[in-house]
């Protein structure tokens, strides 16, 4: 597999085994920006519920940290797999270049054009290094690291996944299909290059004779023209590659918002109620229509509490009537799944918060060692 890569590369051995290094780097930085938000939906999924249990605040404070540790490992660890690796490689190829064409006899030089020989080889050179650096790496593992999270979202809902990777083919089809479009504009603009490092070789060669025939302003006029002539072929080429790649990457932000609109269309068919209000999304108890303040409720609770002389605290007072009504339940002895339900908890963990404040209950649990010592 190495003398593969080799041979297609053109890289040394340690330099095969750089640029798999360098493609590994990649696919772990890619997937380990998709442990966030793992951690966000299982927060959102709390929200949800109703509320965040004690027990997963430990998870979330330290996962946050433990996700930048990640990030910037694997960040770190991509750099010096792909960057500095790459110009490592990179001085290798210069001087074994460089060494192969001291072995050629002078007579193969003689027969060539040095202006094109230089600026094929130098920018050949400064191509691989630019491709090896950027592109080669981040590609390969882009499309393994996609596809690992495509098996998972299809694993996971299949739809979602149908709505949100439907982009990626498209993607990958205007890309593919403009090659021949980018080859074309990369050809025209070599050709402009060499032809303006020909003008200037033989600009350097024969100043003399031109100065001596008075054409001198002429010929610079145009070598100006070429020089001129490369900064176009270099701006269309540019633009050309723009153009595709610009597109394709507008076609790949549409994921989310056919996922975001697919999820629209489904509460608008199945769980919208019928309403002669305009806003998309109403409220869900009469009267049905749109969402007023969501701490009108919480501030008219307050007043009222202060009038009685309670304390308020700086939580929503709407959630104290919740508590509350979770409270005294549980001390006429309804059963925790029970209250659970009532509540709208997805799991009897998240209720079990209000197991402290049962007195009598916790008071069956105590050992009989502090009856013994007058403690209750």
């Amino acid at each position: 597999m190495l003398t593969k890569i080799q041979r297609m590369f053109a890289l040394s051995r340690q330099g095969a085994k750089d640029l798999i290094k360098g493609c590994i780097a990649c696919i772990l930085q890619n997937l380990s920006l998709m442990v966030p938000v793992s951690l966000l939906y299982i927060l959102v999924s709390d929200l949800m519920g109703g509320e965040v249990p004690s027990e997963h605040l430990a998870l979330y404070i330290p996962g946050c940290a433990a996700c930048l540790a990640l990030i910037l490992l694997t960040t770190w660890f991509q750099y010096n797999a792909t960057y500095f690796a790459t110009y490592i490689e990179s001085g290798v190829r210069r001087i074994s270049l460089a060494e192969k064409l001291r072995r050629l006899p002078l007579s193969f030089f003689g027969k060539k054009d040095l202006a094109d020989l230089t600026s094929t080889i130098m920018a050949d050179c400064t191509f691989l290094e630019q491709s090896f650096s950027h592109f080669v790496p981040e590609l390969i593992g882009s499309i393994i690291s996609t596809t690992l999270v495509a098996v998972s979202l299809f694993v996971f809902d299949w739809r979602m996944a149908l709505a949100a990777l439907w982009v990626v083919p498209v993607s990958f089809a205007i890309v593919f299909l403009s090659f021949r479009v980018q080859d074309r504009l990369n050809q025209k603009q070599m050709a402009a290059k060499i032809a303006c490092a020909d003008g200037i070789q033989e600009c350097l060669e024969a100043m003399r004779d031109l100065k001596s025939n008075n054409a001198e302003g002429a010929y610079l006029a145009g070598l100006d023209k070429k020089i001129r002539a490369v900064e176009k072929r270099a701006i269309v080429s540019e633009l050309g590659t723009a153009v595709f790649v610009v597109s394709a990457s507008l076609i790949l932000k549409l994921g989310i918002a056919t996922v975001i609109g697919d999820a629209i269309i489904d509460y608008l068919k199945n769980g919208r109620l019928d309403s002669d209000c305009d806003n998309v999304f109403i409220r869900h108890i009469h009267p049905y229509g749109e969402f007023h303040s969501s701490t009108a409720l919480s501030e008219n609770l307050k007043r009222y509490m202060k009038y009685a002389g309670m304390t308020v605290k700086k939580r929503k007072a709407s959630h104290s009537l919740r508590h509350t009504l979770a409270s005294s339940l549980l001390y006429d002895g309804t059963p925790l799944m029970t209250i659970s339900n009532i509540l709208g908890h997805n799991s009897p963990k998240t209720t079990s918060v209000y197991t402290k404040v049962d007195l009598p209950a916790l008071r069956k649990c105590a050992l009989s060692y502090g009856k013994r010592r007058g403690l209750v």
